[in-house]
């Protein structure tokens, strides 16, 4: 399974919005999420939580596209030097699942 997420961090907030994963369906994404969503409610991390599916990728994004004030926003990321994820892949494996922490 393919998914593309994105999401919004800032010092309140968390915030994951979309997941788009084209050719998955409703069921399978609910299950790629339960060990995540298990863990919030064991912590007693409050959150909303919805999906849906649509009929095309291009109808999925539609539904997310929505305008961004660029000014309040930092949009970006860090590069990560390879050999960190190189050397140290077993960190970056969602399989290997453990507590919450």
């Amino acid at each position: 399974m393919g998914a593309y997420v994105s999401f919004f961090l800032t010092n309140d907030t968390f915030s994951v919005a979309p997941i788009q994963g084209p050719g998955v369906s409703k069921i399978q994404l609910q299950q790629a999420l339960s060990a995540t969503l298990s863990c919030l409610d064991r912590e007693n991390i409050l959150y909303n939580f919805s999906i849906a599916e649509s009929p095309s990728f291009y109808d999925s994004h539609r539904s997310f596209d929505v305008p961004v004030n660029a000014s309040q926003l930092q949009i970006g990321g860090r590069l990560i030097p390879r050999l960190l994820v190189q050397n140290q892949h077993l960190r970056f494996d969602p399989s290997t699942e453990g507590d919450c922490r």
